[in-house]
């Protein structure tokens, strides 16, 4: 299934000592649970916290990491941006939240994020199960993701970045040239020019420039 990806955090990050140095998916949005433990999330030259309960997004084309304290678990799900706009269909209010680096407080008490920790367990239940209509599940899970994704992100985050704009849900690049850095940021930090889509969004090509020999896609 190369359109998504989804393990527990401590499978990769265990192997790793906990620490996944800088990087980017061109072409893939991730998104974390962190259920137990927390730590750093780092997003182009920013930190936030990661508090026990929370929910990390990490927009395509964006240079990040994460340093978690020991034993920190949840799940991890990487998703190609070509099969979340076709999750999401005509309805691109959906992708809106994944265009932003955030980190959400996931809590039972709230009825915008309380059913997203039975989502992703239900989704990587059918990612590593491969029975029949296992797509078609998946599918009908990520959409239900969204739309939480969506409510909690009209909701107040931890703490979203403060430094340069981040990019946006970002199209497949298209031969252009980036600018120049602007003054004080560091070449990884720069932004791909803005490309028009059919529809449209202007956004941002992905980067290719980072890769990710800790990350399955």
């Amino acid at each position: 299934m190369d359109f998504l990806h989804i393990e527990p955090i401590r499978e990769r990050s265990g192997a790793h000592d906990w620490i996944i140095q800088e990087h980017s998916h061109p072409e893939h949005v991730q998104i974390l649970l962190v259920e137990h433990g927390g730590g750093l999330y780092r997003v182009e030259g920013e930190e936030i916290a990661v508090p026990t309960g929370s929910l990390i997004l990490v927009p395509a084309g964006l240079v990040h990491g994460f340093e978690f304290s020991a034993g920190t678990d949840g799940f991890v799900i990487n998703a190609a941006t070509a099969y979340l706009r076709a999750v999401a269909g005509q309805d691109m209010r959906l992708l809106e939240p994944l265009s932003q680096p955030a980190v959400h407080p996931v809590a039972e008490t709230d009825p915008a994020t309380s059913m997203i920790p039975a989502l992703f367990r239900g989704c990587y239940r059918e990612y590593v199960w491969s029975a029949p209509g296992r797509r078609a599940a998946i599918r009908g899970q990520v959409l239900q993701m969204l739309v939480a994704l969506m409510r909690a992100a009209a909701q107040p985050p931890h703490r979203r970045p403060t430094g340069p704009r981040p990019g946006r849900f970002p199209a497949r690049p298209r031969g252009s040239r980036s600018p120049a850095p602007r003054p004080g940021a560091s070449p990884r930090g720069a932004r791909s020019r803005p490309v028009r889509r059919s529809g449209g969004a202007d956004w941002p090509a992905g980067r290719s420039d980072v890769s990710c020999p800790a990350c399955p896609t």
